[in-house]
């Protein structure tokens, strides 16, 4: 039925009388056993430009956390790899190429042809190529998909390698497929052809990434693509099952393929990933992989984040979904890019297996939880520097609490970094701190993010310094103290998890029923129902992890809203770094109060020096900038108040180091030299233009007489022509005299002609009458002759 000639393997049916012969003669009888997907849990959050909900401060809220955890963010800013060149293939369900996440991103030899070949192939249950334009049976392959190269390095977070290119082949429809179709698979990642068989001639990829298996299956019927593949210097990265402890899947546990597990928000083991020691029943003789294959072994050999990470979802939908086939993604990325290097450094074959092998378990971070965790964590920033040749040194992390809010201040001290070096820290990939680093510590304010664990990372500036720790992160809940009826009531609930679904009650009357962004982070602002004045709970429950349950409260007034206080503030383009700056303020009615006060940065760079009043209802607003925000602008929150109801106005103010007008003196001075040559060039230019004025004059002066003399030349040519006219008519008069007298001697000519043709014809009569008469005596003379003979 199928014949897969580069490993010498064959799918036939076989009767088990003849199995049973064959075994008995040495070849390997497996039954077609099918792969799957295994147990997923999985959410639908919704199309990708629609995941935003309301105002994320710093970063980037279309982002996975598992890009952060594993410090692929760092890779891309401080080393510049972001898989260019590097080919990864993905055998799964398929692939939706339209999504805004992978769109551009699936290879073609032929952009013309619209089976993409060379970067899509699909595969019958036998393992037959079956022509087939890119698509998905399922949804986990655009997802896992996404994870490897998904979007982009700044606004779209979600692909470890999005500059790579992908091969997809379709080997689990619906997410259930056959070892044939595996073992397809692999054959076309080994030598690339088209969906008629014909070879394509091109390279392999650098790493095939599979994220199915067959659970507690230890057959040998994988082995002989595993070993080519090996020796061709194909990476084979494969999840290890979702079954929990003692067991695995294939081809996930086999020696050789880097078998992945997946890890949760706090880096612990994900509960249900699987793990055991594998005891593989008949290891082969020999092996290309560090050169034996052993009758005992641990799986699985890496580790990486596996619950709720987001991805695409076909319809450019987004998903976060959990299990081992998140994690298999991320490390098969990595190594695509360790691989990609370390072949620049002449490495090929098994030796660049496993070398690859060995740069991604030695870099990896260690984890407390041992049991189930192999080599440890995924780490890309290590992995590549590694692969790399750059050394860096470890830094070791404590802050002054391991649980912290949004907007709480911690202290970071570091172990192993020379007082007074430029240091760099981020909390799940948002930039909280960039300075020299001191003998007391550094401080940062805790940015909005999810819930529960969240990394902070510490960098020297040239990268040669890394360390990295966790922090917990708890919920938390914030609402407008004082609302009127008719008003609107702002909600902020950071510290959620990843697109968790929750709900927002005021008493027990459900005011929303929403979903927190990708980091944890909901902000909305809900009209204020009609209830009786006074003060209410408001309460939000998440749904999605029940445990998260937030309370708080706020007081409801009768004051309508138009009767509320208004401000509107008019601020210059940039305030500068040590002067005194001012904004004016128009409050309605006139005799509200005001205050200002920073609201972010949550480091103090804004004094306010001193409010007055400048006329009737405007005042102005003095501050001083004490630091330039690391993002370059500052939030004050300026409210105006009457009869303790408050109304809130937020003034975004653009900081800057230096004055850009004080710094443009020498320019100035350039400037002035320039004019002084323009206005020069303008003088003569005038000169020049009133010349060429005279000139014009004179010259049309002399054109105006030119045309005078025209005029009356044409004049009497114009009398010419009328002596010409009457000697024409009077020609016209003698040939019309001579042409009546020529017709008539024509006419005269014509009668002769015809009796000349008329005598003509006669002589022509007569002239063949003699011709007949000699034509008979000669006839008459000759019958007399042969009279005579007789």
């Amino acid at each position: 039925m199928r014949d897969f000639k580069l490993f010498e393997i064959a799918l036939l049916w076989c009767p088990d009388k003849y199995a049973e012969t064959l075994r008995t003669s040495g070849v390997l009888i497996t039954p077609n056993f099918n792969v799957s997907l295994g147990n997923l849990n999985y959410r639908i959050y919704g199309p990708l430009q629609k995941v935003s909900s309301g105002n994320y401060e710093v970063g980037t809220e279309f982002w996975s956390w598992a890009i952060s955890r594993v410090s692929a963010d760092l890779m891309w800013d401080y080393l510049s790899f972001k898989g260019r060149d590097v080919v990864i293939a993905v055998l799964d369900t398929g692939i939706d190429p339209t999504h805004s996440l992978l769109f551009g991103k699936l290879r073609t030899l032929n952009s013309s042809d619209p089976n993409y070949p060379g970067g899509w192939m699909e595969f019958s249950r036998s393992g037959k190529p079956i022509c087939s334009r890119p698509h998905d049976t399922h949804w986990h392959g655009t997802w896992v998909s996404s994870i490897a190269v998904g979007g982009d390095t700044s606004n779209y977070l979600f692909g470890v390698a999005p500059e790579a290119k992908l091969m997809v082949g379709l080997v689990l429809p619906g997410g259930s497929g056959t070892a044939a179709q595996v073992l397809a698979g692999l054959e076309w990642v080994l030598n690339p052809y088209d969906c008629l068989g014909k070879s394509l001639n091109v390279e392999p990829p650098d790493v095939v990434s599979m994220s199915f298996g067959a659970p507690n299956n230890y057959s040998n019927i994988f082995l002989p693509a595993v070993r080519k593949l090996i020796e061709a210097g194909v990476v084979l990265v494969a999840a290890i099952g979702n079954e929990g402890p003692y067991t695995s899947s294939n081809p996930g546990n086999i020696w050789g393929v880097v078998g992945v597990g997946a890890t949760d928000l706090d880096d612990d083991l994900a509960y249900f990933s699987s793990y055991e020691e594998v005891e593989w029943p008949s290891p082969p003789a020999s092996w290309p992989f560090k050169g034996v294959y052993p009758s005992k072994y641990v799986k699985p050999d890496l580790v990486a984040p596996g619950v709720d990470v987001p991805g695409a979802y076909p319809g450019d939908l987004i998903v976060a979904a959990s299990g081992t086939s998140a994690a298999t993604p991320l490390v098969a990325a990595t190594a695509g890019i360790v691989a990609d290097i370390l072949k620049g450094k002449g490495l090929k074959g098994s030796a660049l297996v496993e070398e690859v092998y060995e740069v991604l378990t030695s870099s990896a971070k260690k984890l407390v939880d041992v049991s189930g965790v192999g080599n440890g964590r995924l780490n890309a920033y290590l992995a590549v520097s590694k692969a790399l040749g750059r050394n860096v040194s470890s830094l070791k992390l404590r802050l002054s609490s391991s649980i912290v809010r949004y907007g709480d201040l911690i202290t970071l001290t570091v172990d192993g970094l020379p007082i007074g070096a430029d240091l760099t820290v981020f909390l799940s990939g948002t930039r909280v701190y960039s300075g020299p680093y001191k003998a007391s510590g550094i401080s940062f304010y805790v940015p909005p993010t999810h819930f529960s664990g969240n990394e902070v990372i510490a960098l020297s500036r040239d990268g040669s310094f890394y360390g990295e720790t966790i922090v917990y992160v708890a919920p938390d809940l914030k609402v407008s103290r004082e609302v009127s009826l008719k008003d609107f009531m702002t909600v902020t609930i950071t510290g959620l998890g990843i697109g968790d679904l929750i709900t927002v009650y005021l008493n027990d009357n459900l005011l929303t029923l929403d979903t927190s962004n990708l980091r944890g982070f909901y902000n909305v602002s809900l009209a204020v129902p009609y209830v009786k004045p006074g003060t209410y709970s408001v309460v939000v429950k998440d749904l999605t992890n029940p445990v998260i349950t937030l309370k708080s409260s706020v007081t409801i007034s009768e004051v309508a809203k138009e009767e509320l206080p208004t401000v509107v503030a008019r601020v210059e383009p940039y305030y500068v770094l040590g002067y005194v700056g001012f904004f004016d303020v128009t409050v309605t009615p006139a005799q509200a109060s005001l205050r200002a006060s920073q609201l972010y940065p949550y480091e103090p760079v804004i004094q306010v020096l001193n409010i007055t009043s400048i006329s009737n209802g405007v005042s102005r607003i003095f501050f001083k900038v004490s630091k330039v925000p690391s993002e370059g602008v500052a939030l004050l929150d300026v409210k105006a108040c009457l009869n303790n109801i408050c109304s809130e106005n937020y003034v975004l103010l653009k900081i800057v180091e230096k004055d850009p007008i004080s710094s443009l003196s020498v320019e100035q001075q350039q400037i002035s030299t320039l004019v002084a040559g323009l206005n020069y060039s303008i003088t003569m230019l005038s000169k020049r233009l009133n010349l060429l004025t005279s000139n014009v004059s004179s010259s049309l002066t002399e054109l105006i007489t030119k045309l005078n003399r025209l005029n009356d030349t044409l004049a009497s040519l114009g009398k010419d022509v009328g002596d010409v006219e009457t000697h024409l008519k009077a020609v016209d008069e003698w040939l019309r005299g001579n042409i009546t007298t020529l017709s008539s001697r024509v006419s005269s000519v014509e009668d002769e002609l015809s009796n000349v043709k008329t005598f003509a014809s006669v002589n022509t009569l007569l002239i063949s009458l003699a011709s007949l008469i000699i034509a008979s005596a000669s006839l008459a003379m000759s019958f007399h002759t042969l009279r005579k003979r007789r």
